[in-house]
C-alpha cells in the first residue's frame, strides 16, 4: 500500500503537467501539411490609436535560427470586434498572412471567419477560433486553415 501511494501521486503529477502543456492553442487544416506553421508562442494584441481600438492582431510566433522571429500565421481583425459571435474577417474587415524568412505566402482567402469567446482589455485574456479557406494555390489545390488561440492580451502600437 505504501508503494502504491507514491506511484499514484507521481501519475497524478504527470497527468496535471500534461493538461497544462497541451492547451487549446492549435492549427489544423490542409495548410498545415503544405506550409511550415510550427510556432512557439501566440501573441494576442489590441492595436489602438488615440486610445481607440483599431484591430486585434493574433500572431503565431516562431523563434528563428536567424536573428529575426518568424510569424507563420498572422490574423488581423479590424474593429469593431464583438465577442460570442462568428464574424467575417475578409479584407477589408481583416486579413490573414505570414512573415517568414523563406518568403512563402498564403493564397488569397475566399472565406475567413473568427469567433472570440472572450476578449478582455490589455492585461486580461482572450480566446477563440478562426476558420479560413484559401483560393487554389499554383498547384491547383485549395487549402483550409483552422486555429484555436488563447492567452494574455497586450498592447500593439499603431503604425
Amino acid at each position: 500500500m505504501k508503494r502504491t501511494l507514491p506511484a499514484l501521486a507521481g501519475l497524478a503529477l504527470l497527468l496535471s503537467l500534461g493538461a497544462c502543456s497541451s492547451g487549446t492553442d492549435g492549427l489544423t487544416g490542409s495548410a498545415v501539411k503544405t506550409y511550415n506553421l510550427t510556432y512557439d508562442a501566440i501573441r494576442i494584441q489590441r492595436q489602438k490609436k488615440n486610445d481607440e481600438l483599431q484591430a486585434v492582431v493574433i500572431t503565431y510566433v516562431r523563434a528563428a535560427s536567424t536573428p529575426n522571429e518568424e510569424f507563420p500565421v498572422i490574423v488581423v481583425v479590424n474593429a469593431p470586434v464583438p465577442t460570442g459571435e462568428q464574424i467575417d474577417f475578409m479584407p477589408p474587415k481583416g486579413n490573414i498572412y505570414r512573415e517568414v524568412d523563406d518568403g512563402s505566402t498564403f493564397p488569397d482567402p475566399i472565406t475567413a471567419t473568427i469567433r472570440f469567446d472572450s476578449l478582455d482589455e490589455v492585461g486580461g485574456s482572450a480566446s477563440g477560433k478562426f476558420n479560413v479557406t484559401f483560393t487554389e494555390d499554383t498547384g491547383g489545390v485549395q487549402h483550409t486553415l483552422n486555429g484555436e488561440f488563447g492567452g494574455d492580451v497586450t498592447l500593439r502600437s499603431a503604425n
